[in-house]
């Protein structure tokens, strides 16, 4: 990460200089040290930097300057930090200085950290700060820091930098045209002589692909280099900086031509968003009460960093996350529970609870249950050893929430509604199995927080592998009403195929133009767009996904460019995301920068329990009205899948060559969608369901063995299911081929 080589000796000695010219009396060993420290402090991990200063010291024994800042721009950045109702955290006030002093030098600088340590932000800042009047004490009417975001991965290699046509026209590209109108300050783009700072933000992940175009922009040429011979210098005004989370694909001759600042996750940490969260609310007017200022800080205090200590080894997750997400997801909840209390109400303890129950979901909603274990189960467990014990011992504390009216905690179980029986077929009046729809505490409680988090227009994911995700979302995004709830809806599914232009065009159809460059659902609406199987788009060289570029570009700046015209940058307004993200196929995860801006919960596996209740209302409401006989059979049927269906995935793992051994939840509801085609009148009694029953299980399972082998080991299972479950008497003369069952004949 350090760069070595010409360009930092030259750019170090360029900063002794600059120290030499201001403090002529200082002696060089000291200014030397002062630009060697201070110019190469700000790019060095958390981790390095005490072997670093060692290092120094070594080489200057004796000698201790002192760091010495721009005070007259720190005092703006106070202030404006103030303004934009940000906290004055002393890590976050040196992070703007050193980015100062790194554009002071260098004219390419990259801004470099993990996700949700502030880089956004500390640019953002520093172009306030460039923008603020100290005479007037406000903004300048005509600002003289400007800046265009892009995500170059967003779009293709063309669209970024032009292309030549095969009629040899030229089109141009989203950075020659920024480039050009900077560089010749065009007022129609917006650039003009006052400007004496015009950046181009290049927000994405860096790979070969298009950085090394950027070889002359970066190095001292400060010339881009078109396809169609034109050169766009640099002006003196323009600087390149870059906002990444990583470097593992760029070469040491690109690294070399930028100054970098790296940003810890602990050098500004998840205090400062918190305490601006709280300020905002107290001016919004959210807390007249003062309740929420008085007890909120103490408990993120209190609970935070115990319970992401007591959660950092030995537990999984469905989906790498930072603290901070975790800390943002526990604001986003707290804006929907805290709503629904009234002012007068919000004493300590409810507070408290409602914090906890925030905390529970952030932290332990994407934990897994899975072969390795129960981690939802750990981490209650964990919970109660760390803070006591807050919830009922009989359960895990994922089985209760809050009761606003009772004032204690209640069982999700009892907000489960009773299902009630549809005909089931594809006539009218009938519903196909696939739109069926059994509410269990699981879904309920997802369902809540989904609701929850909808509301106050923040994106939502669930991770999950079969475990009815989508359905759960479905069934949600269904319930809304675009008059009552002002909400309108559209699903998007992604594939291998779908790139950024493809996704962007399907993000473009349920949407108008307002006014100018502005576009989005009617007036008054929000508009929700599902997206499932986020993580399936194909991976390109370097590990990014084009199309999930495109969605971070929107979530962080809210605009994307027009495919048509590359200099018209669309603004798309009143729009929110959820998302399915399966984390056995596709890319597995998706990058850190999209993850940020979800709440993330992991859909699981309905337990036994759950299985048998959705299975039984399901079948059960389908036998309605059929004989005696055969509707006592329900039960015993439920009971006799959920066995066998446990005894094949326990027996029958998954390989590389068996891969078809894959078992989930969609192979139940194939079974059970199987034996729900069965019609009243052609089934008399129990053994004619065991018969379709048998052949239902064979046409799921059995048929996608290997050889002969593992059939004897699954007959064997099967005999003792029927034998043990289904108290069946003569299991040779059931089993008598052909077991055949269609529906069309």
């Amino acid at each position: 990460m350090t760069c070595r080589g010409l360009r930092a000796v030259k750019s170090v000695l360029r900063v002794a200089g600059q120290m030499k010219r201001g403090e002529p009396d200082k002696g060089e060993d000291e200014l030397l040290m002062r630009a060697l420290r201070d110019f190469n402090t700000p790019k060095i991990p958390a981790q390095d930097t005490p072997i670093f200063l060692r290092l120094i010291s070594d080489l200057f024994m004796g000698l201790d300057a002192q760091l010495k800042v721009n005070e007259s721009l720190k005092k703006i950045v106070q202030i404006v930090t103030k303004e934009e109702k940000l906290q004055l955290d002393d890590s976050f006030i040196l992070k703007v200085l050193q980015f100062q002093e790194l554009l002071d030098v260098r004219h390419s600088v990259m801004l470099l950290g993990p996700s949700g340590c502030g880089k956004t932000t500390i640019w953002k800042t520093l172009v306030n700060t460039h923008n603020w009047d100290m005479e007037k004490m406000a903004y300048k009417t005509k600002k003289t820091c400007v800046f265009e975001p892009v995500n170059p991965k967003a779009v293709s290699g063309d669209e970024l930098y032009g292309y030549m046509t095969l009629a040899k026209d030229w089109k141009d590209g989203v950075l020659s045209i920024i480039m050009r109108g900077m560089a010749k300050n065009v007022a129609e783009q917006g650039f003009h002589d006052h400007q004496s700072y015009k950046w181009v933000v290049l927000d994405g992940d860096i790979d070969a692909v298009w950085i090394e175009s950027m070889n002359t922009v970066m190095d001292d040429n400060k010339v881009l280099t078109l396809v169609s011979n034109e050169r766009v210098p640099l002006s003196d005004s323009m600087r390149m900086v870059f906002e990444i989370n990583s470097l593992k694909n760029a070469t040491p001759a690109t690294v070399s031509r930028a100054g970098i600042l790296f940003i810890n996750e602990s050098d500004i940490g998840w205090r400062p968003f918190t305490e601006s969260w709280l300020h905002k609310r107290d001016l919004a007017g959210l807390d007249p009460g003062g309740q929420e200022k008085a007890n909120l800080p103490g408990l993120f205090e209190k609970y935070v960093d115990a319970t992401n200590e007591a959660v950092r080894k030995g537990f999984k997750e469905c989906t790498p996350m930072y603290l901070l997400n975790k800390v943002s997801t526990i604001i986003y909840l707290l804006e929907g529970l805290l709503e629904s209390i009234p002012y007068d109400n919000r004493k300590p303890d409810v507070i408290e609870n409602l914090f906890i129950f925030a905390v529970m979901w952030a932290f332990g909603g994407p934990m897994v249950v899975d072969k390795a274990g129960d981690f939802r189960k750990y981490f209650s467990e964990a919970f109660a050893t760390t803070f006591g014990q807050k919830f009922p011992k009989e359960r895990p504390c994922f089985d209760y929430m809050w009761s606003l009216q009772e004032e204690c905690w209640m069982e999700w179980t009892s907000k489960v509604p009773t299902y009630q029986p549809i005909p089931i077929g594809g006539g009218p009046g009938e519903t196909p199995f696939s739109q069926l729809f059994v509410p269990t505490s699981d879904t309920v409680r997802l369902t809540f927080l989904l609701d929850m988090l909808a509301r106050k227009g923040r994106h939502v994911m669930l991770v999950g592998s079969g475990s009815g995700k989508t359905s759960v979302i479905n069934q949600y995004l269904n319930s809304l009403d675009k008059d009552t709830d002002g909400f309108l809806t559209a699903t998007i599914n992604m594939s291998y195929y779908t790139d950024s232009n493809r996704l962007q065009q399907e993000l473009e159809l349920p949407i108008d133009k307002r006014s100018g460059r502005r576009y989005g659902p009617p007036a008054s609406k929000r508009l929700i767009f599902f997206i499932d199987d986020m993580n399936l788009p194909y991976i390109e060289t370097y590990g990014t996904q084009n199309a999930i570029a495109l969605l971070t570009q929107h979530m962080s700046y809210g605009t994307m460019f027009d495919r048509g015209d590359l200099g018209l940058r669309k603004e798309l307004v009143d729009i929110q995301y959820m998302a399915a993200l399966n984390p056995t196929a596709g890319s597995f995860v998706i990058c850190e920068r999209a993850q940020r801006h979800f709440a993330t919960f992991a859909c699981l596996m309905p337990s036994k329990q759950d299985l048998t209740t959705i299975f039984k209302s399901l079948m059960g409401g389908h036998v309605s009205g059929f004989p005696n006989s055969v509707m006592d059979s329900v039960d015993r049927i439920v009971e006799a899948s959920l066995v066998l269906y446990e005894d094949v995935s326990k027996k029958f793992l998954p390989s590389a060559v068996k891969f078809t051994y894959n078992w989930s939840l969609r192979e139940l509801t194939n079974i059970f969608q199987g034996i729900c085609m069965m019609r009243n009148g052609d089934y008399n009694n129990s053994l004619d369901v065991t018969r379709i029953w048998v052949h239902e299980f064979a046409r799921v399972v059995s048929d996608r063995f290997f050889n002969i082998s593992e059939l004897d080991v699954y007959d064997g299972l099967l005999r003792e299911v029927m034998k043990k479950q289904l108290n069946v008497p003569n299991i040779d003369d059931l089993l008598k081929s052909p077991i055949v069952f269609t529906s069309f004949a």
